[in-house]
């Protein structure tokens, strides 16, 4: 910020990031199937569960690594399909090349190279979306993150959510399930742990994170700065 924008913080200054949850109003107040994902070219069987991951395509995001985890992992999961939201818009082509090269490699996978961000909206409200991975590598506080945990309300997926960067300070501990991504063995047991895990726990971890969203309330964010500050 120092160095970008010119600017300047005291001790007494700090950060917020936050939502405007309204603007995502028509997809938290519905529920979608796997029949429903066939209208963005996503065939998979009905029943079949999906570990879900989405952004820009760039080595910040940590695609890669998930790749690599789910390439050791996939032949375990027989009934979750991968599938990556990862527009070739970063200016690094080499590393969607390599991305899909690593998932040539195994089965039960797609990569969709679309900004449509009625892709995810749906994905993340569709009910056998089990696992939601933001792997970020050096990607402070992504919007994802908090996109994540907002669409968690009264759906079935886990977050597994990176720990070596700020895309975790959306979640505290118990809300989701921390990764080094740079870790295969441990980013695989992960993915494992999250799509196999029984519904008790489950419920646990997404009601957990459910209690803590209203902190990424923007307009209530921006209400309590006004009143604290400017009054």
């Amino acid at each position: 910020m120092h160095d970008d924008y010119g600017l300047f913080f005291t001790a007494d200054d700090f950060l917020q990031n936050g939502l405007f949850f309204d603007w995502y109003k028509e997809y938290l107040d519905k529920k979608f199937t796997n029949k429903d994902l066939e209208r963005f070219g996503i065939n998979i069987e009905p029943n079949a569960k999906i570990i879900f991951s989405w952004g820009r395509c760039s080595v910040a995001k940590g695609f890669k690594e998930l790749a690599l985890a789910w390439a050791r992992v996939y032949k375990d999961l027989p009934d979750h399909y991968l599938i990556l939201q990862i527009p070739n818009n970063s200016g690094e082509p080499e590393y969607f090349k390599e991305v899909q090269d690593i998932l040539k490699n195994t089965s039960r996978y797609l990569v969709i190279d679309d900004f449509n961000p009625e892709i995810w909206k749906m994905v993340l409200r569709t009910e056998n979306t089990s696992v939601v991975c933001i792997p970020s590598l050096m990607d402070p506080f992504p919007h994802t993150s908090i996109e994540a945990k907002l669409f968690a309300n009264d759906m079935n997926f886990l977050t597994i959510i990176s720990d070596v960067d700020g895309a975790v300070d959306a979640f505290n501990t118990g809300e989701a399930l921390y990764v080094d991504p740079r870790n295969p063995e441990e980013f695989s047991k992960r993915l494992i742990e999250a799509a196999t895990m029984d519904t008790e726990s489950r419920r646990k971890i997404i009601d957990r994170n459910q209690g803590t969203i209203e902190i990424f309330n923007f307009p209530k964010i921006l209400k309590k700065f006004i009143e604290d500050n400017l009054q």
